[in-house]
């Protein structure tokens, strides 16, 4: 673009010059033609005046320098007006390479202004996308959470059931002491979900309100529950385990 603004510029230049070159020869030349004319004017009264081949022959030369320096006048007229299309011409390229000049001026802001935008507006989106994703994610993860946590919750409950299951059959054997009976249903109570032991927490007022008459008939229904395991197991410790009742056959077979 500056190499084309330079060349517009020279031939501007170049074509003012030629134009004033011009314009000098038309200004020579009219002082020449205005000089024959003259010339041919004197001739023609002289030839009038004395008549003789000579005046004649006179004026007829000048008449034809005449016919010669209104031809070259009309060359260098000619050339004048070329000269002034070329300046115009150059005039208007000069114009048009100052035009390009702004507006691609005005591309290059309108462009730096859009690339600054854009940094702008992209972390502006950015940010609003991580804040959505954020969120989203968030809300996915807690969904995923808590499934696992009701999963958790029912494996547990699942084990504690068992645990529950197990003591009952061997207290209802009669081969588990107190002591490992407590610790089993403390071993439960620690497993289970910390939702389950909040609810337990929360139930224990009531429970309490309920007066001490609630809770000595409690203690005396497990005392009753524990008795007979107790008895067994006092028999058992006695004399050794508790002969198992003979059957109506092996009862006939020994009469």
């Amino acid at each position: 673009m500056a190499e084309t603004k330079v060349d517009s510029k020279a031939k501007l230049k170049q074509a003012e010059s030629a134009l004033a070159a011009a314009r000098k020869a038309v200004s020579q030349q009219s002082a020449k033609l205005a000089k024959a004319r003259a010339q041919v004017k004197s001739l023609r009264e002289k030839a009038a005046q004395t008549g003789t081949k000579a005046a004649q022959a006179a004026l007829v030369r000048a008449r034809e320098n005449v016919r010669k320096e209104t031809s070259a006048m009309e060359q260098a007229r000619e050339h004048a007006r070329q000269a002034m299309a070329e300046r115009k011409l150059a005039r208007l390229m000069v114009t048009k390479d100052q035009v390009v000049e702004r507006a691609n001026a005005r591309v290059d802001k309108v462009r730096k202004t859009m690339e600054a935008r854009r940094r702008k507006d992209l972390v502006a989106a950015l940010g609003k996308f991580e804040q959505r994703w954020i969120k989203r994610r968030a809300a996915a993860d807690q969904r995923k959470l808590k499934s696992s946590e009701v999963k958790a919750e029912r494996r547990i409950k699942a084990a504690e059931k068992k645990i529950q299951e197990g003591l009952k059959s061997l207290e209802k054997k009669g081969v588990v002491s107190d002591k490992m009976a407590g610790a089993a249903r403390a071993a439960a109570a620690k497993a289970a979900p910390a939702k389950k032991a909040a609810r337990v927490q929360r139930a224990k007022p009531a429970a309490s309100k309920a007066g001490t008459g609630g809770s000595r008939g409690t203690r005396a229904k497990t005392a009753k529950t524990r008795a007979p395991a107790k008895a067994r197991r006092s028999g058992a410790s006695a004399g050794g385990r508790p002969r198992r009742k003979a059957s109506p056959a092996a009862a006939a077979k020994s009469e």
